[in-house]
This record gives structure tokens, C-alpha cells and sequence, in this order.
């Protein structure tokens, strides 16, 4: 085997700095990869995974790495050197552990592998940012308490039981910020029906949504893109502001939601329409550059005041939230 390992991009990621022709790793350590084969000796298949094996095989990965001096490339260098290993799409867990040992505090993942890698960004620590650029499997940033940002295409459950921000810039293909206990921003496209918001503080529709986002919220959802079907199902309380009217709102949303503003109602309040188009504006410049929006996520990472500069703005206009 040559001394390099050489993978040649096959998409531009939407970043701001442009991508070299062909991106090279250097094969990775003897000691990492030693450690690598013997966290793989596992034989539970990722779809039997439960939230204690995702906590076990991290933990055995942390255990694993404990003592060897390890970067960022080389976490990647493995997944390029691996993909072929029949439990390449669970490696996600032992990839984290990396993450959460180096001191790169913004993370990109940027690899166009042939297989979609799961539970990247797991338990990602408070203080570093994800920074996905390409294709993910399921579960891109599971309960990780730094921000995870999406530009390429992810699995089922992006964002599962984050404590931080998560937010779409590309594709989520299934339930979308499930559980996810922080804010929840789509800017991007969620196929499909979108997660379980019981524990979201704040979730936001800026882009393009399947059925039933907002499902079980409790607290405030926000739509000012273009959401399908029964918006909001579930809903048992809290605040829905559509800037924007989905196809269809659930019968929930009606009878549960403390209050439920439409489109029509929203255009007497320039003040809220402005104060949600602005931060709209703003994140819109992560598009091409997540360093540009840095400040913005720190502010999404406090929706209560978010939710609070909302409810202000309606109580002057006389509604009582």
C-alpha cells in the first residue's frame, strides 16, 4: 500500500472555501488503527442499536484511544481506509469518541464515501461545533451539546436528543431534530415527516417541510417556508406562528396551542414579521459561510429569550402569551 491514501472530492460542499482537486490522508497510525479492528469486534447490528449500546461502544472507544495522540485527519483517514469493513456505518460512535478527545473545536466532516457513516457527532462536547459538508447515515449529531450544521444529506433523526442547536442548510431525509432538546432550524429540505419537538424549546421552518412539523410541542414553532400537511399535530400547548400557512394545520393545533397565529394575523404585526424575516436574513449568510453565523447560532442556543422577545412584541399588540 502506497504511503497515501488519495480520495478525489465528487461534490463541492457549500462552504466557504473552495475544495482542493483531490483531498490526501496519510494512511493512519498503526496504534489507531489497532485499536480501530478491536472496538469492531462487536457483532450487534446497528438497526438493533439502543441508546445503552450507542453509550457502551462510545465509551469503549473512548477507553480505546485514551493513551494515543490522535487528529482530526486521522479520524477521517480511518473511515476511507475502512469502508469496506461490514460495520463501517456504525463507526460513527468511535469517530466521536476522536472528536471529543482532539482539540479542534469546529469540526468538518467533508468525506464523499461510498457509505453513509451513523451517529456522527455523538455526544459532541459543549464548546465545539459539526460542520457536516457531505452525506451522513442516521443520527448525525445524537445527543451532542455543541451545535451540528448541515449542508449535505442526512439519515433518519438528525439532531436525536441534541441539547444544541441544530440546523439544515441541505437535506434530512426523516424526522428531522427528534427529541432534540435545544432549537431546531430548517433552511434546507425535510422529506418526509419531521421528528418528535416535545422537548424543543423552539423549531423554525425557514426552508422546505414534509407533514407534521411541530409534532407534540410544547412551546413555540414558527413557519415562514413552504410546510405540507398537518402542521403541528399533536400540539398540547404553546405558541405557532405561521408567517407563512402550511397546506394544512393538524385539528391540535386548533384546540391545543395557546395561541395559533395564521399568516393573516402575523401581517398585523410588522414587528413580529420583521424581527422573524431579520433572523432569517441572518442565518441565510451560513449558507455560503458558517463562520458568518456564529453569533447567530449562540443566540439560537438561548431560544428562551428568543421566545421571550416573541412573546413581548405580542403582548404590546394585546395578546395574551
Amino acid at each position: 500500500m502506497s504511503k497515501l491514501e488519495t480520495m478525489a472530492y465528487k461534490m463541492q460542499p457549500a462552504g466557504h472555501e473552495e475544495p482542493p482537486k483531490r483531498r490526501k490522508y496519510e494512511k493512519p497510525p498503526s496504534k489507531l488503527r489497532k485499536a480501530f479492528e478491536s472496538w469492531f469486534t462487536f457483532e450487534t447490528p446497528y438497526d438493533e442499536m439502543r441508546d445503552r449500546d450507542f453509550k457502551q461502544y462510545y465509551e469503549l472507544a473512548l477507553k480505546l484511544t485514551e493513551n494515543l495522540e490522535i487528529r482530526l485527519d486521522d479520524a477521517h483517514a480511518l473511515l476511507i481506509s475502512y469502508q469496506d469493513h461490514p460495520n463501517i456505518t456504525s463507526a460513527g460512535l468511535f469517530v466521536s469518541a476522536i472528536y471529543n478527545k482532539i482539540a479542534d473545536e469546529e469540526i468538518v466532516f467533508d468525506l464523499p464515501l461510498d457509505v453513509h457513516i451513523n451517529n456522527l457527532g455523538y455526544k459532541l462536547a459543549e464548546g465545539k461545533l459539526l460542520i457536516s459538508k457531505a452525506d451522513t447515515g442516521n443520527a448525525l449529531g445524537r445527543a451532542s451539546l455543541a451545535p451540528v450544521i448541515n449542508y449535505g444529506q442526512s439519515g433518519f433523526q438528525m439532531g436525536h436528543s441534541s441539547k444544541a442547536p441544530v440546523i439544515n442548510f441541505g437535506i434530512c431525509m426523516n424526522r428531522m431534530g427528534d427529541y432534540a432538546k435545544n432549537s431546531i432550524v430548517n433552511l434546507g429540505v425535510c422529506r418526509y415527516e419531521s421528528g418528535n419537538f416535545r422537548y424543543s424549546e423552539l423549531a423554525i421552518n425557514f426552508g422546505t417541510c414534509g407533514p407534521q412539523f411541530g409534532w407534540e410541542s410544547k412551546k413555540l414553532i414558527i413557519n415562514c417556508g413552504k410546510a405540507e400537511y398537518t402542521f403541528a399535530p399533536g400540539m398540547v400547548e404553546g405558541l405557532i406562528i405561521a408567517i407563512e400557512d402550511p397546506e394544512s394545520f393538524a385539528s391540535f393545533a386548533y384546540k391545543n396551542a395557546s395561541k395559533l397565529l395564521k399568516a393573516e394575523d402575523c401581517m398585523k404585526i410588522p414587528e413580529l414579521v420583521k424581527y422573524v424575516q431579520d433572523l432569517k436574513e441572518r442565518l441565510e449568510k451560513g449558507r455560503t459561510d458558517y463562520k458568518a453565523i456564529k453569533d447567530v447560532v449562540q443566540e439560537l442556543s438561548q431560544p428562551k429569550v428568543i421566545r421571550s422577545n416573541i412573546e413581548a412584541i405580542l403582548r404590546g399588540h394585546g395578546y395574551d402569551v
